[in-house]
């Protein structure tokens, strides 16, 4: 039988992949808190899963159909997003990028 190796966290050159983000400068790739965002598109207010980017992490969004998430605005995310940041809606036909400038005046 082949033994598949785990990690805590993984590395690839300068890239950290982790369940939770750490809060610190190290590159990570991570999911646990799974961010959604509200936003208006094309004049109509959705919710949706997001990516959400800082200088030095990616916070993914859960991939299941009927699992939930947490909004950006969430306390819980406010360590990561003292500098700027974008967020990252992905449907089957377009990707919607918003800046942190952008959703200052967006956001729900």
């Amino acid at each position: 039988m082949y033994e598949i190796p785990s990690h805590k966290i993984l590395r690839l050159n300068d890239i950290e992949f982790i369940h939770e983000a750490i809060v610190d400068d190290r590159h990570q790739i991570s999911g646990h808190y799974h961010p959604t965002l509200s936003v208006k598109l094309n004049g109509k207010r959705v919710t949706e899963k997001c990516i959400l980017q800082t200088e030095s992490k990616l916070i993914l969004p859960s991939f299941g159909k009927y699992t939930g998430g947490l909004s950006i605005n969430n306390k819980i995310f406010k360590p990561y997003l003292k500098s700027g940041f974008n967020a990252y809606i992905c449907n089957e036909k377009n990707v919607y990028k918003f800046s942190s400038s952008d959703l200052k005046k967006n956001v729900k």
